[in-house]
């Protein structure tokens, strides 16, 4: 399972639809990572760089949350956030007690 994504009740989602393969779906294409094929849905197409900065794109997502599974990031994340607010609450009370 991918961490990465947009969500599906977002006001301004981007409406592209990836496949675990690296495939993916827009409103403009339909690129087939398999062979490297494009089919476009109607008159608009992309240049070559842009269907590199998609690729790119979903690649660098799919690394990122192949890295955050694999060194655990949200656990790490989350005791931060513990620690950080133990940091505020023993800080809050120090303040408190000197007023």
């Amino acid at each position: 399972r991918f961490y990465f994504g947009e969500d599906a009740l977002n006001d301004n989602p981007n409406g592209l639809v990836i496949y675990p393969d690296s495939s993916w779906e827009d409103d403009v294409a339909i690129y087939d990572a398999g062979v490297g094929s494009v089919t476009y849905k109607g008159e608009k197409t992309y240049t070559a760089s842009e269907l590199q900065a998609i690729n790119k794109k979903i690649y660098l997502n799919k690394k990122m949350s192949k890295l955050s599974i694999e060194n655990d990031y949200f656990t790490y994340l989350y005791n931060k956030i513990k620690e950080s607010d133990t940091y505020e609450k023993t800080n809050d009370s120090r303040i408190s007690s000197q007023e």
